[in-house]
This record gives structure tokens, sequence and C-alpha cells, in this order.
């Protein structure tokens, strides 16, 4: 037996889409193909566009697109292709649908089986509609936000940290941070950290991100504004003179940076303010009891809350002495008055007395003197002395003296109580309440003790009025509350409370302490909760009971059957399921690969290896805790995978037998095999005997291994041995050589053995030779017969015979020359004629390479000549010899009908356009034809196409040696095709003034020659016209193909003029607060004004060339003016005012109120147009007592203001301190002090 490797001679792997493939009745295999999966880049407003094609593969159909956002498209009576096109938000952060999100080995969301196509107008043989689905991926705009440090109410320096929110950091391979459109050199990652900005306001941080799927850089913009919180630059004024006055008063000067909102207050009594709301109020303190006053100012603004600054003032008028608590002492025992009194001041002098006797003083004249008591009973000792200011004072202070006996206490029956237990008035158990300083400790109040607000070991403190301390123990027990969580079974399970906490338990559903929720509704059930301890307790719990959910899914995808472990499905396809369940999916998994697809309603696996695989589903109700699992098993057959042999016996001599295999396979495979011989068979290893053949042949196999959703087909040949035979061959060309020449033999018997080789001169041997040298002296040719006998011991023997030729030393070369003219360039066809078999090779004459012609061929060769040449053509012949022949011709030049084509402006119709020969050589003669029916015979033609179109134009030119030549071009005359012209402009304007033209369409290809030498191209100019006159302007548009449409008007340009605005003579540009601006307004040349308009602060008339104003601030006053041809000129200038206030305002430094009719009254006289209101006024003594004061006073002196009266006193003489608060015109408001004389 011999094995034969498998032999391919057409071995196309024919893998076949199985039998499982169910067929639509819309007359197609597969109703529609579908592209491999893409990745779409969103756009940085997170816009993505998905696109792709449904091929249809049958009959024109209706498709349904469902998208992964809910939304469908229909696309009806699809021929070949429709187009689908999606464009939707992709919001990272909540994507639409489920995508896979973004892993180290995928930088993008994707969507598997989210993008539904359904053919909807046919059906298979279930009756159910083609479905497929399109994969794809997106790379999104990961950024979500950008996050910042706080921006409102921070202090300077404004530093605010930023960070970037991205939906998956996987995405981003590099950061850049702008600030206001600025590049942020080094800062390139997610966070920028620490930036400074100089002020407050409102800024746009930009973080821009470069994705690594080649998608362009993503960005998001944050505006956001910087709030500051307000700032307070505490001053102010005292006069350390007033500190022993009656009344001080504090005038503020206080700075507020970013404050808008002030508010004034004192905890101190005695304390007032002018304006608490003001920003810097005058604050007037009752000088009538010594202490400390605190002045607190608070200021906000309309973003951040108030914050505050203190300022003290300390006064020494009224000494006082504050007792920090009830003294109480013992007999016997040293009381420390300093550890019961507070001075304000210290007093410089002082005297301790007492009311009783037995007071024992250790220094009645210490500030702090110790004191010793005989007797119990009430005392009253006095403080008395003269203050720093020089008033005498006289301070009484009780004191309660007791005896010295300790106190009793009996806690027994209270000791342990629980937290329920009401308060208790701990006194109550004290042998002598009176005696008691105080009861300190946790749960006290007032000697009262509440155990509810106490729990476990708790020590109390009683202190008696002599100052010893006593403990107090108290066991405090709490009432047991339920101390587990609220629990949630699912619906038909039990819980046994008692084994979660010890206690008693009562509710729906309770029996015995255990909760059963078999045949209760879903819902949340209250359960109360009774302790079983010392001090009881009640409480209570909930428990949620949930809807048991039920997992149930399928495998939508075709089955190919069914089988002992599960329906069978096509592993090449992927395994689609869907939920079935009412309740939504937490995972499916294969079990035995553990591929999961998690929080998605249908899922798709691959499976690589065929075998029996376990589908699981666990499914839950959103939001809660209860589960369900199911599993469905299913088999998965891949297509059969052939390896082929075949096993020949070929020992027989006319007959073979082969045995043919395609390896191993697993159990259940149908077999189909065909041979080129005709057999078939159905078994897995068939085997079939053949008869051999006589010529080469290859037996063809074609053999089909099926299972329940495969079949694999595969073809292959097979070599078959001949029969016995006994052959040789004469390699050489027609058994011929020539004489001397070298004869090649080959042995190309089968099966044959025991060789007899016979030669015609009767030589005789065993092995034919491989190669004979013979020689022909003969001028004939030479016959030499071979003889080759073989055996086969199977066989009778046979023999063969064959001749070989051996030609004598003879070679003729000839050919012949067949052309159609001469002219460059020119092709001449060559002849072979010479002796047959001969190798022949032809010389052109020219430099080219020799060329090899076979015998009785013809070949062609161009020559191409700038002049006249002559060529020799030889063929040299070589056979058993060599031989040469050889003829002469004359090639001449042709004329260069080359030519350029040149338009003015575009290929456009009713444009001239140029054509020019371009060729060197001087023709006889020339011909244009321009493809319309129209010719020239000028050199240099001009022609003008008048219809659009493509015109072939060629030119033929003839020499004078009567050679001619063509050349052609094809030429594209086009048409405008834009958009009809449309514009807007004035029919006249005014010189070097906004020249007001509307472009409408077309957008682009604009033209302007304004007539004037200026000309602009796409956009207008805005002010083209510098003279006056009257101007021809011409428009035109070109189309995108460059041709063009004109337009053109008549402008007319009127003469300018200038404006100029005057002020009075020697009037300068600085002006005083209050005084007025004359304004007039030169026009030259002289025109007819139409329209006249002052804008500036405060103008009389603004429609007036001659006018007035009164400046209230530094700005610019500005004037525009039209004349009757709408003809504009303007002028501006800026004027300064001097706010020197002070000066604003006058006030007399003395008055005498003697009723004389002068200087009777004292107040503030004022500049006029300065003042809005003389707020408040304010007189007072050098002591800081207010003598006079005024709110929304008069101004003037006259009749108005102070007359040195107090009430109805008549004032003395003397120099008093004045205040006032102004409020000018221009909304600033002032204070101003100083001092008047009155005069008696």
């Amino acid at each position: 037996m011999s094995h034969l490797l498998k032999t391919f001679l057409l071995l196309p792997l024919l893998t076949l889409a199985g039998t499982i493939s169910a067929q639509s009745s819309c007359g197609s295999e597969e109703p529609f193909l579908l592209p491999p999966t893409s990745t779409f880049c969103a756009d940085s407003s997170g816009m993505v566009t998905v696109n792709f094609k449904v091929y249809n593969n049958g009959d024109p159909g209706t498709y349904r697109i469902e998208f992964p956002d809910g939304s469908d498209t229909v696309y009806t009576n699809v021929v070949n292709t429709a187009t689908v096109t999606k464009r939707f938000l992709f919001d990272c952060g909540q994507p639409p649908g489920k995508p896979t999100p973004p892993s180290n080995d995928a930088l993008f969301y994707e969507y598997q089986g989210a993008l539904t196509i359904i053919r909807e107008d046919c059906v298979d043989e279930r009756g159910d509609k083609q479905k497929g689905s399109y994969d794809f991926r997106v790379v999104p705009n990961p950024i979500l936000d950008i996050k910042t440090s706080d921006l409102t109410c921070i202090e300077a320096p404004f530093i605010i940290n930023f960070e970037g929110k991205l939906c998956s950091e996987k995405l981003v391979e590099s950061y850049q941070w702008y600030m206001d459109g600025e590049l942020l050199e080094g800062e390139t990652s997610k966070k920028l950290k620490g930036y400074e900005f100089e002020s407050p306001g409102t800024y746009v941080a930009r973080l821009e991100v470069t994705p690594f799927k080649g998608c362009d850089k993503y960005y998001y913009d944050k505006p956001f504004t910087i709030r500051p919180t307000p700032k307070i630059n505490l001053s102010y004024e005292l006069d350390t003179a007033q500190l022993c006055n009656p009344t001080i008063q504090v005038i503020t000067n206080s700075t507020y940076e970013y404050a808008t909102k002030y508010s004034w207050s004192s905890p101190s009594a005695g304390v007032t303010f002018s304006d608490p709301s003001a920003p810097n109020p005058v604050i007037d303190i009752d000088n009538n009891k010594a202490g400390v006053r605190v002045i607190i100012v608070n200021a906000s603004n309309q973003y951040c809350s108030a914050v505050a600054d203190t300022f003290e003032v300390t006064t020494y008028r009224g000494q006082t002495i504050e007792v920090i608590e009830d003294i109480v002492t013992c007999t016997g025992y040293v009381l420390d008055l300093c550890e019961s009194l507070k001075f304000q001041p210290t007093p410089d002098n002082i005297r301790w007395s007492a009311d009783k006797p037995d007071v024992n003083f250790s220094d009645s004249t210490a500030v702090c003197p110790k004191l010793t008591f005989a007797d119990p009973g009430e005392y009253v000792i006095t403080a008395t002395g003269f203050d720093v200011c020089g008033d005498q004072y006289n301070i009484p202070i009780n004191i309660r003296v007791r005896d010295g006996a300790g106190l009793v206490f009996d806690i027994s029956s209270i000791d342990t109580i629980c937290t329920t237990e009401p308060p208790i008035q701990l006194l109550d158990f004290v042998s002598r309440p009176d005696n008691v300083s105080r009861i300190s400790g946790p749960g006290v109040a007032d000697n009262v003790f509440s155990p509810s607000l106490v729990e476990g070991d708790v020590q109390l403190v009683v202190v008696d009025s002599c100052g010893a301390s006593y403990p107090l123990d108290f066991f405090v027990i709490p009432q047991e509350v339920y101390l587990g969580e609220d629990l949630v079974i699912c619906q038909g399970d039990s819980v046994n409370l008692y084994d979660l906490q010890a206690g008693s338990y009562t509710g729906t559903g309770v029996e015995n302490n255990v909760f059963e929720s078999a045949g209760l509704d879903v819902g949340i059930y209250r359960i109360a909760f009774s302790s079983l301890t010392y001090c009881g307790g009640e409480d209570t719990l909930s428990i949620t009971v949930q809807e048991f959910p039920r997992a149930a899914f399928r495998v939508v995808t075709d089955s190919c059957g069914d089988g002992t472990g599960g329906a069978i499905f096509a592993g090449l396809d992927p395994i689609n399921v869907e939920n079935l369940s009412s309740a939504k999916v937490i995972c499916y998994e294969i079990l035995e690969t553990g591929q999961q697809a998690c929080n998605r309603e249908k899922a798709r696996f691959l499976i690589q290896e065929p075998g029996t695989y376990t589908l699981q589903q666990v499914v839950a109700f959103p939001g809660g805790q209860c589960t369900d699992t199911t599993t469905i098993s299913i088999n998965v057959l891949f297509p059969p995978v052939l390896n082929f042999y075949a096993d020949m016996d070929s020992s027989i001599c006319d007959s073979l037998t082969i045995g043919f295999s395609v390896g191993d396979q697993p159990d259940g495979l149908t077999y189909d095999w065909s041979f080129t011989s005709s057999d078939r068979s159905t078994e897995a290893n068939p085997v079939i005997e053949l008869i051999r053949p006589l010529a080469p042949e290859v037996l063809g196999v074609k053999t089909a291994v099926s299972n329940a959703c495969y079949t694999t087909t595969d073809t292959f040949g097979v070599v078959l041995p001949l029969r016995f035979r006994v052959s040789f061959d004469i390699l050489n060309d027609n058994n011929t050589v020539c004489s001397d020449d070298t004869i090649f033999l080959s042995n190309t018997s089968v099966n044959a053995f025991d060789y007899r080789v016979s030669y015609p001169d009767g030589r005789q041997a065993t092995e034919l030779p491989r190669t004979l040298v013979l020689r022909n002296t003969t001028d004939r040719v030479l016959r030499y017969p071979i003889t080759l006998e073989g055996s086969n011991v199977s066989c009778p023997d046979e023999l063969h015979s064959d001749t070989i030729y051996i030609l004598p030393i003879t070679t003729e070369a000839a050919f012949g020359l067949n052309y159609k003219d001469i002219c460059s360039e020119a092709e001449v066809t060559l002849d072979n004629s010479s002796t047959p078999g001969a190798l022949t090779f032809v010389h052109w004459g020219d430099g080219s390479s020799p060329q090899f012609i076979d015998e009785l061929e013809s070949i062609t060769h161009t020559y191409n000549v700038e002049r006249d040449t002559t060529y020799q053509i030889e063929l040299v012949a070589q056979l058993c010899g060599i031989d040469t022949f050889s003829h002469s011709i004359t090639v001449r030049p042709s004329p260069d009908p080359s030519f350029e084509v040149l338009a003015t402006e575009a290929n456009c119709v009713d444009k001239e356009i140029q054509f020019t020969p371009t060729g060197n050589a001087t023709t006889y003669g020339l011909e244009w034809d321009f493809g319309d029916g129209k010719v020239s015979q000028k050199r240099n033609a001009a022609h003008v196409f008048e219809q659009p179109g493509n015109y072939n134009v060629k030119l033929e030119v003839v020499s004078r040696n009567g050679c001619k030549s063509v050349d052609s071009t094809e030429v594209q005359i086009g048409e405008y095709n834009g958009a009809a012209m449309s514009f807007e402009m004035p029919r006249s304007a005014c010189e070097e003034m906004p020249f007001a033209m509307n472009i409408v369409s077309p957008q682009t290809g604009w033209t302007f020659d304004y007539g004037n030498g200026l000309v602009s191209l796409d956009d207008p100019l805005d002010a083209p016209y510098f003279n006056k006159g009257t101007y021809e302007m011409n428009l035109r548009v070109t189309s995108a193909n460059g041709c063009s449409i004109d337009s053109s008007t008549v402008i007319k340009v009127f003469p300018g003029f200038e404006a100029t605005i005057k002020t009075a003579a020697n009037q300068d540009t600085i002006v005083e607060l209050g005084d007025k601006l004359d304004l007039r307004v030169n026009v030259f040349p002289p025109r007819n004004i139409a329209e006249m308009q002052w804008t500036g602060d405060s103008i009389a008339n603004p429609n007036s060339p001659y006018t007035t104003a009164l400046p209230l601030q530094d700005g610019f006053y500005a004037v525009e003016l039209q004349d009757v041809n709408g003809c504009i000129a303007s002028d501006s200038m800026r004027v300064r005012v001097n706010k020197d206030y002070r000066d604003r305002i006058f006030a007399p430094n003395a008055f005498s109120p003697n009723n004389d009719g002068y200087n009777d009254f004292f107040g503030l006289d004022v500049k006029d147009n300065t003042v809005r209101a003389l707020k408040t006024l304010r007189v007072m003594s050098r002591y800081g007592a207010i003598v006079y004061e005024c709110k929304d006073c008069t101004t003037g002196s006259v009749g108005n203001g102070w007359d040195g009266r107090l009430g109805d006193k008549l004032l003395e003489s003397n120099v008093y301190i004045w205040a006032a608060e102004v409020d000018f015109v221009d909304g600033t408001s002032q204070l101003f002090t100083g001092d008047v004389t009155l005069l008696r």
C-alpha cells in the first residue's frame, strides 16, 4: 500500500453560511447587509453624527431604523442602498441608550445591538420580521463641567482652583488650560491649582483635551464671576479731652472695599449713631458711667453677608464696681473681694466701711481688702472716694454671711433611675438647701436634674455657700430602642425578629415574633418593638416587602434545531438574547466562559469554541433588592474542519483501490462524497476502485460534511498513477538539432524495469543516455531512430521508438518592409521570411536595442525625427549557421500641431478665448476646427462660444514636405450659475462718509468698481468716495465656475463739511463745579443743516447751535449735524470738572446774635448749582455737647441757622465746633467741620 498526501489542484475553502439561515419571503438569502463597525467623533457641543449604509439584498423594501435614543426613522422603497444619518446629543454623563463605557483596551463608548434595522415588508419562514443591528462606537467630548473652588465672598488675593469633571479619564490623552482665551503655559493636567486673579469680575476658563482616538480636540468653556467679600479699613477720631465730658463724640472716617451696605451698632448702653446705615456716622456716647463701650460696624454687599470690625472706647467718668455674683461667705472664712468684684476703672483712692461692727478689713484703703465676719447675717459694705474726673462716688455692696456647718444628702432612693423619670429637684434631698450655692454637672439646670438628658454613670457636684463641694453619683438607664436596620425581604420570605434583637414584636404579618410575608401585598409594614429590659422601651421598625421578580428570557438568534443539551445554534453568528421578564436585567452571563452583559435588556455574545453552554439571567425590579436567576442550556456548533487524506493501493497492473477520509470528526455528521469518476458515497470513509489511466489524469474529489448548522465543502485532486508504460522523450525542439549539437533524452517510462536500448548502427545499452552528440556531414537532413524496451512482472513487455533529425549547416536571412508613409512618427512593419527555425534579430538602425522576431512573424517599429534621416535596417538569422540581410529607409519630419488655450477671464459663454499654436516648426498651412461648426485658418485665432457645453477643438497643420499632424483638446464652456444678483445701495453719497451698501445675494464672488479708480473684492468699502462728483459704479459677481454677470449704476457724491465746537471767549475746558459752560458749533463751509444733536451732561437745549451745559462729572460733549443731502459732520471736546468741595461751602468764623439784622445767625452759604441738600448741621460745645442740630437744613445764614441759643437759653460767648454733612449735585456726600465764635 502507498500513502498519498492530499494534492490541491483547486482548493477554495467554501465556508457556507450553513443550513440554519432561514430564508425570507423577499426573494433573497440575506434581506439586507450592513457595513462593519465604525467609530464616530462627537463635536465639542456633544453632537455626534452616525452615518452608515443599509445594503438591500432583495426586492425593493421598507426599513425602520430604531436608534439608541428611542427615536426611529422609516426608509421606503429602498432599491440598492439606504444612507442612514442620525445626529443626536451624546452627553457622556448620561449617554442615550446603554453603551459599554470606555476601558483601557477600548477608548470609546460602544453600542452593541442598540441600533436596530427591521425589514418591515418581509418575514422569514417563522413569520418574523427580519432584524439586524449596527454596532458602532462614539468618542464623545469627555468634559462634563469645570468645577471651581469658592467664587463668592472671598478675600484678596483672589486665588481660585479649577478641576475638569470628566465622564471618563480613559478618553483623554492630554490637557491644556486657557484663561480668557490665553493659553496657560505648563498647565497640562486635569486640575488648575492656585490661579491668582488681580481683581474680581467675570472670566472664562477653558479646558481643552486631546482624545486618544484621532478625533479633533475637545473643549469646554466655563464662565464664572468672582465676587469679593467686603473689606473694612476702620478709622475714627476721638478727642481725649472729652473723656470726662457728659457726652463723648467720635468722628468716623473709615474706608471700605466691595461694600454697598453698612450697619453700626453697640451692645453698650448710652451709644447712639447719627445714621446707623451710613458708612461714617457721628457716634455719641453718654458718659455718665465709667466703662468700656464696644462699637461694631458691619459691611455687606448684595452677594456676601456682613463682615464685622469693632473698636472700644474706655470712659472714666462715674466710677463703677460690678458684683460678679451674689457674695455669700461663712463665719470663720476669709473673703477676698477681688474674686467677686470688677472695677471700672481701677480707683486711685478708695475707703471701705461696713454697716455693722465685728467686720474686719485687712486694709480699708486697699482696692481689694480681705474680710472676715464673726457672726452670720446680712451686711452692707460701702466704697467711697473720687473718680479720675474728680467726682465723688459712694457704692454699697451686699454680703450674706452664714454659719460654717456642712451639708447632708440622702439620694439612696434615686441614685439608679431611668431616663424616662421626671426631673428631680435636688434641693429636696439636701439637709440645708439655703446653704447651697450651686449644683453643677450633666443634666443639671437651676438645681434640677433631668435624667432624660443623660445616661450611664453621672457625677454631679454640689458647692455650698462657703465654697465646700460634695459629689453626687447617679446611674441613669436609658430605654431600649430597636438598634437594627429596617429590613427588606422578598415576597414569600420570612424573618425571625427575636433573633435580630430580643424583644416583643407586634404588627401585620407578625406571629410569635416571626414576620411572614407570604400572603402579604408588596409594601412597607410598620412593626412595633417592646423592650424586655429594666427600663423597657418602645420603638418601631419598617419591613419592606418587595415583589419577587421572575427571571425569563429567550434566545432570539435563529436555532439550527434541538439537541440533547438544548437548542442548537451556529457558532459563527452572535448569540442574541432578550428579556421576557417584567423586571430589569442585572446581568446575563455564560457560566462556562465568564462572559457578562449587565444592565441591558438585550445582549449579544460571541462564542469561540463548540460545546454545550449555560446562559444565565439575573433580574431585579428597579430599586429592589430581590433577585431571581434562570438558565438556558444551548449547543453551539461550528463549521466542520476537514483534514483530507487518501490511502491508495496500486499493486495491480491495471487497477487502483483508494480509501478517503477527512480526519477525526464528532458524531452526528452527514457526508456527501462525489468523484469525477462518477462514483458517489455517503460514508464517512469511502473506498473506490479505478482502472489505471492510459494518460496522466487527476481524480477530482468533492466532499460536503454537514452538522445541524453548517455544511463545509472542499474540493481536491488525486494524481492517478498510469498503467505500465515504456516511453522516452527527445527534448530538443521538433526532435531536430544541428550537426554536432547536443541531443537531450528523457526516460518517461512508468512502472518499467530491465531496459534495453537499440541504436540504428546496431549498438545496444541497458540505460537510455541523457545526452547524445551526432554529426551530419551531408547537405540533407539525417534520420536517427532509437528504440527503448522495458519489462514489468505484472504486465507483458513493451517497447517505444522515436527518431532524431540532424540538420546540415545552411541558413538564409530575408525580410520585407511595409509602411503607410515615411512621415514622423512613421510606423514601419517588417515581415520575417528567413529560414524556418532560425533565431532572428532585427537592428532598426536608430540606436534602439536589437529586437527578436520569430519565424514568419511581423513586427512594427516607429521613427520620430526632426529632419530627413536615413536608417539602415538589418536582420541577422542564426540556425546551424549565421546570415544577414539589410535595407535602407529615409524618414521625413512631421510638423508640431500643439497649441495653447487662453481665456481672458474664464471659459464662459460670450467671452473671447485665444487659441495659439506652440509648435516650433514652420508650417505650410493650418486649420482650426472649434467643434461648434465653425473653422478658421488664422494662425492666432480668437473665438467666442455662444452656448455652454464641451467642445473638441482641433488644429491640423501641414509642412512643406507634405507631412501633416493633428492635435486636439476639450474646452468646457460654462455660464454664470450662482445665486441671483441682489443688493441694496444708495444713489448718492457724501465725501469721506460711510457708503451704506447691503449685499443680499450671493454672499461671495463680488467685485466692486466704484468708478473713481478704487476696486474691492467680496466686501464693499466703508467710505469709497473722497471727492464730489458723479461716478458710474460697476458691480460684478462671479460664480464658482469663473463666469460672471454685471450691473452698474450712477452715484452722485455731495461735498462734505466740518463741524467745530467753540466755547465762550477765554473759557477753558476745565470748569468749576456749578459753573455753566457755553457751547456753540461752527460749520464750514456753510451748509443747510437739517438735523443737530448735542450729547453730554446737563445740556440745556440739545438741538440748538448755541446752548449751555452744567457739567457735573469729567466727560465729553459732542455734537452731530446732518445737512439736507444726508452728509454728517461731528466734533467733540473733553471737559474736566474741578470739584474742590470745600470751596463750594462758605461758613462764617464768627456771628453776633443781637437782633441787629447783621450776622444774627450761623449757617452755611453754598455756591449756586453745587449743593443738592444740606443733610445735617450740628454745633457742639468744646466738651462735645450738641447745642444745635438740624436735618435737611436750609442753606444760607440770613434768617437761617443757629441763633446762639440752647432751647430758650442764651449761650455765652465762646468758640463752638460745627460739623455738616452735605450732598452735592454730582451724587457725592462730604463731611465738613470747623469752629465758629459766638460774640455777645
